[in-house]
């Protein structure tokens, strides 16, 4: 169906470039540009405009003088429909039809709006020297092994780089550890993985369930599992596809609760202090908190304040986007929106003035620089950001 959708478009972009009627003015196509801006232009209008822009040639320094100067071109129209504020929930799955639409609309764009972009948007607009690092710092995956020795897994090459307790532990690819036993030892050691800002890294356990770890998380293990039960340690954010051991439950510790599993697959979310977020995609598992117990079935999301404890539902693409080099956000508080950036990119955004607790619907890259990415929110009319020598202020609008 989408791709019939698309097709769609682009056939309905095709008929009006070459079966035009009346021409469209400058002012008629400000108007529409306006209804797309309110949320009130259909699919069809949004094709038009593309297509009388490119019939008018209408350059970017004609409209230099609007208000809209700056978001008038057909790519930033693609980028508005991707990032949107939402006026209601469920606004993801809304915006899956716009992304088809947006998708359509880029085709044949070229290089001018990057120009306009790039050329006439100063995002240092208070005049004061820019920060000197948008992008994250060059920091290193590492893992520590049970004698405190790190191995630097962003430097080291293909091949085993550690071995203990009977267990080899062999880097596969960039970004890819895996744990196999050769032999079984009296007590198995324990080893730690830290991933930096703007890094995820991925590891296979010796029971082969896999692990992958978002950026600025740590996840402490056992080099082997016990015969009774698999137990790990997450501080952060990771992703955890458990291999089935009806005997054995896989045990993950995180604050203040314990998520079991028997083979499953299931994110947790945990980084403070904004509570913890435990999303269920396949099978089943029991959240333990000291004085309750619960169980989640695919598509459920249980959530926990440090002081109030909720189940909800959830849209698991946006849970893993992350997996995917993706921001994503459903509804999302704006604050939150910024501290996931802000997380990655270990780049601090500070609150100016306006109300951090809007809602927005949408996705954005894992851009190099956080720049980028503030742009795409900026392009909604939302938000406002301003460099400065130590941070990055956000003012909503």
């Amino acid at each position: 169906m989408k791709k019939i959708s698309c097709l769609y478009v682009c056939g309905a972009i095709f008929l009006i470039l070459y079966y035009k009627g009346d021409p469209m003015t400058e002012e008629e196509f400000l108007a529409r540009y306006r209804q797309f801006l309110d949320g009130t232009l259909d699919a069809e209008g949004i094709a038009e405009l593309h297509a009388y822009q490119d019939e008018m040639q209408l350059e970017d320094q004609h409209w230099r003088g609007d208000p809209l100067a700056h978001t008038i071109t057909g790519l930033e129209i693609a980028q508005r429909l991707q990032v949107s504020m939402a006026r209601k929930p469920g606004g993801l799955r809304r915006m899956r039809w716009a992304r088809a639409v947006a998708a359509c609309i880029a085709l044949g764009i070229g290089v001018s709006a990057y120009y306009f972009w790039h050329s006439h948007v100063n995002t240092n607009r208070s005049g004061a020297p820019a920060v000197a690092r948008t992008s994250p710092p060059a920091e290193k995956v590492w893992l520590t092994l049970a004698n405190g020795r790190k191995i630097s897994l962003s430097d080291a090459g293909k091949g085993v780089v550690a071995q203990s307790s009977g267990t080899s532990a062999q880097l596969q690819a960039k970004g890819q550890l895996t744990y196999t036993q050769d032999a079984t030892a009296v007590k198995p050691d324990t080893n730690s993985i830290s991933t930096p800002h703007g890094e995820s890294f991925a590891l296979t356990l010796t029971d082969g369930s896999r692990v992958h770890l978002n950026a600025g998380s740590t996840l402490r293990f056992p080099v082997y599992f016990g015969q009774d039960q698999r137990d790990v340690y997450l501080q952060g954010e990771a992703f955890f596809e458990v291999n089935a051991s009806a005997t054995r439950p896989f045990t993950v510790h995180v604050q203040e609760q314990a998520i079991q599993a028997l083979g499953t697959s299931f994110n947790i979310k945990a980084f403070d202090p904004r509570g913890t977020r435990s999303t269920l995609l396949t099978g089943a598992v029991h959240v333990v908190m000291p004085e309750r117990t619960l169980v989640l079935h695919p598509g459920q999301q249980a959530y926990f304040d440090g002081a109030h404890f909720t189940t909800r539902p959830a849209d698991t693409e946006v849970v893993t986007a992350w997996m995917h080099g993706q921001f994503a956000f459903d509804n999302e508080r704006l604050g939150d929106v910024l501290a996931d950036m802000q997380h990655w990119y270990g780049i601090e955004l500070v609150h100016g003035t306006g109300n951090f607790n809007r809602r927005f619907t949408g996705r954005i890259d894992h851009y190099t620089h956080i720049e980028d990415a503030l742009k795409r929110l900026e392009l909604t009319g939302a938000l406002r950001y301003e460099l400065t020598q130590q941070h990055i202020v956000i003012t909503v609008l």
